[in-house]
């Protein structure tokens, strides 16, 4: 059973966040049929003229009825839950019932979690591992895919043009992180070898555990002069406005003490996985945060994010 990208349908949930501005420029390369959805009026406006060929729809996940419309002829489905949503378990629940309704002609659901759903105390990783289970009980094909902190939170142009660095945790402890070029990347390849991967559950890395000071000594390496490293004071980073800078969104009052532990968490635990599983997928080694600096700077210059232009070393 092989893909038809002429005539399969591939549904995007939360269409217009980080992940898929990452994904949805490999998979209109090759699918003639997505159907993205958004949750705004205007992230539709911005996809309906980014994607003119795409098939872009205004949906509330947490609607059984919704979900069941946007699923209606869907091939795969490529699901990010909304993070710090009060509902995001339930979002997931929907979205695997509509899959299932489809019956036979849906052939594989494709689930972006998280690294290590099994820490409890980090309650934005725990509500995903009920969505796992719920997945992997629900009969259908799937992936689940589990990256770490994205490496592309980190602020290059400001911490350029400052000097310094500031750090919401102890910037001393290590973290694996995952670089959104390489996950875009893996996360098409997924799609695109549908059975190779069904019933698997794969950590997405992209590096070896790094801290915060030890990516900005590199740092300072790299542009020759010194990235000072500080700390933000705790009762600032626990407070809402912080909150809101970390996850670019306004967090909700049910779901504001999720960010909340999870600095604290991070004060004192990383997060860490293995690159070896991405490096297979991908069949080349996932970026060094290095070469994520090096992209990124070209990406400043105006010249997109140069992935290819880091590997000219031959590096595989």
């Amino acid at each position: 059973m092989s893909v038809d990208y002429v005539n399969d349908v591939i549904l995007v949930t939360c269409a217009s966040g980080k992940q898929a501005s990452f994904l949805l420029p490999f998979l209109v390369k090759k699918w003639k049929h997505l159907r993205l959805a958004v949750h705004s009026p205007e992230s539709h406006d911005r996809l309906t003229k980014d994607y003119p060929d795409a098939e872009v729809l205004q949906a509330n996940l947490a609607e059984p009825k919704e979900c069941k419309q946007l699923l209606h002829n869907v091939t795969a489905v490529y699901h990010i839950g909304p993070t710090f949503h009060p509902h995001e378990p339930e979002i997931g629940y929907n979205m695997i019932d509509a899959a299932v309704a489809e019956g036979p002609s849906f052939k594989h659901f494709v689930y972006s979690s998280v690294i290590n759903t099994q820490l409890r105390k980090l309650l934005n990783h725990d509500c995903k591992r009920y969505v796992e289970e719920y997945l992997m009980e629900s009969g259908l094909k799937y992936t689940i895919l589990n990256p770490s902190v994205f490496i592309d939170r980190f602020p290059l142009q400001q911490v350029l043009d400052s000097g310094v660095a500031m750090s919401l945790w102890n910037p001393d402890v290590q973290f694996s992180y995952t670089c959104l070029y390489d996950y875009a990347e893996m996360s098409a390849r997924v799609l695109e070898e549908r059975e190779t991967h069904y019933l698997a559950q794969y950590q997405a890395i992209s590096t070896e555990p790094l801290s915060h000071r030890d990516r900005c000594e590199a740092l300072s390496k790299m542009i020759g002069k010194e990235v000072k490293v500080e700390m933000m004071p705790i009762d600032q980073t626990i407070g809402g406005k912080e909150t809101e800078k970390l996850f670019r969104v306004p967090p909700h009052p049910a779901t504001r003490d999720d960010a909340q532990r999870l600095i604290l968490y991070y004060n004192h635990r990383g997060i860490y996985g293995s690159p070896n599983v991405m490096k297979w997928v991908l069949g080349r080694e996932p970026m060094s945060w290095e070469e994520w600096v090096k992209a990124k700077m070209a990406e400043l210059d105006g010249k997109g994010f140069d992935f290819a232009g880091v590997r000219k070393d031959g590096r595989r």
